[in-house]
């Protein structure tokens, strides 16, 4: 590369004038600049996604042992009908106290 004046301007905090070879390195500093922060707006996207991941699947354990155990059905029953047990003559009689 030749090092011809292309215009009078000048590169801000120096006094060199600009050329063909320092508008190139300009240029290639805009790009680069630019696929880094592509790049880094990629890697912040997939950190999300994997601690989304972490989090459902940890969720995902949970239910599947609630399932196995039956504990979260257990649960839902408990709170959801009353409490009734059998007499001894085959009828269900409730735990809650008041007129038959």
């Amino acid at each position: 590369m030749s090092d011809e004046v292309i215009a009078e301007e000048s590169v801000p905090g120096a006094d060199v004038p600009v050329t063909d070879e320092s508008a190139a390195v300009e240029l290639d500093i805009e790009a680069l600049l630019a696929e880094r922060d592509e790049y880094k707006d990629i890697a912040l996207r997939l950190q999300a996604d994997f601690e989304n991941y972490k989090k459902r699947v940890a969720q995902q354990s949970i239910d599947d042992i609630d399932r196995a155990t039956g504990s979260s059905q257990r649960r839902c029953c408990r709170f959801s009908m009353p409490a009734r047990r059998h007499s001894p003559t085959g009828l269900t009689v409730s735990n809650r106290s008041g007129p038959r």
